[in-house]
């Protein structure tokens, strides 16, 4: 299973083909070489805005921890910020683009942010330090992020990250285990990226889970995190395939998608909504079928029948 950070946390939904400003140029193709795209997707969740950053791409060869044989950097040809909260219903941002490198199998890909901002919904702004904010942007407080440095933040590739002729690598900044408020009362956000990595091959496409979520009979949802009155937005889909899990999003009127999801089997479920105020809203639903099959470029459905929801008030 994933690794997840549990203090408050941000359902996501990801995302159709979006050709963005973060766009690295592309160059002639040297024999023996292989061609090189990487795209950013991501979901929605309990935050106005949640702005990253991206510098560099960093291809690491065999090797453990910092190793750095056979490394490979690619400059991301704007800085311009991206709002992960744009990049859904399918939405991809191209951050570098049909880049020569060398064929084979990479240890890791790691992914350099060199700064960061959310703003929350009653309108405070949490920034990196020394972070160049847009201009009508001022921090009211600060967005802890360890590791936003040369480093970068490792993608998370099963078997390592393969690269051969014309290879597309799919990136899913999760928001949703990414951002929180840091453990204790310092009140300080804090940025942990979880970033999951799936390799498009040939015509591979990657598919999309869709369906309705609907409450059972005199099951409401409960006042939570300091709202009186809540709705079906909070209602966060996860599917999960193995080390994989994908998180989406739902409308008010109940029509739920996962998007950018790689072909394969996953098994339904729903993950709990973290408030800034430290409350947890928790739902129990019976997804049918249980699991679905993603065909490539194909959309799997299923539907949500909820039988319960339930806040847990931070103590």
């Amino acid at each position: 299973m994933v690794a997840r950070s549990r203090s408050v946390l941000f359902p996501l939904l990801a995302g159709a083909l979006f050709l963005g400003a973060c766009e690295a140029s592309t160059g002639s193709l040297e024999s023996g070489e292989a061609s090189l795209t990487v795209k950013l997707t991501d979901a929605p969740g309990d935050l106005k805005q949640a702005q990253v950053r991206v510098s560099k791409i960093i291809l690491q060869g065999a090797g453990t921890g910092d190793s750095t044989s056979a490394r490979q950097e690619f400059t991301v040809a704007s800085t311009e910020w991206i709002d992960l909260l744009t990049l859904t219903g399918g939405k991809l941002q191209n951050l570098v683009s049909g880049v020569a490198v060398q064929p084979g199998t990479y240890s890791q890909l790691r992914v350099v942010v060199d700064g960061a901002y959310v703003v929350t919904r009653d309108n405070k702004v949490f920034a990196t330090p020394g972070a160049a904010l847009p201009a009508n942007v001022t921090a009211t407080g600060e967005l802890k992020c360890p590791g936003c440095d040369k480093s970068g933040f490792k993608v998370i590739f099963p078997g390592g990250v393969t690269v051969s002729d014309a290879t597309t690598l799919l990136i899913d900044f999760d928001v949703n285990q990414s951002f929180g408020h840091e453990a204790g009362n310092s009140g300080k956000y804090i940025l942990k990226p979880v970033l999951i990595g799936t390799r498009q091959t040939g015509g591979t496409l990657p598919g999309t889970i869709s369906g309705t979520v609907s409450l059972a009979q005199g099951v409401t949802i409960p006042a939570c995190g300091g709202q009186a009155t809540l709705d079906l937005t909070r209602f966060v889909p996860t599917a999960t395939s193995g080390t994989t899990l994908k998180t989406g999003a739902t409308t008010a009127a109940g029509v739920y998608t996962v998007g950018a999801v790689a072909p394969g089997t996953y098994a339904l479920g729903v993950d709990r909504v973290g408030f800034a105020n430290g409350d947890t809203l928790s739902f129990a639903a019976q997804a049918t079928p249980a699991s679905v099959t993603v065909a490539s470029g194909a959309t799997a459905t299923a539907g949500y029948s909820v039988t319960s929801a339930t806040c847990k008030t931070r103590s």
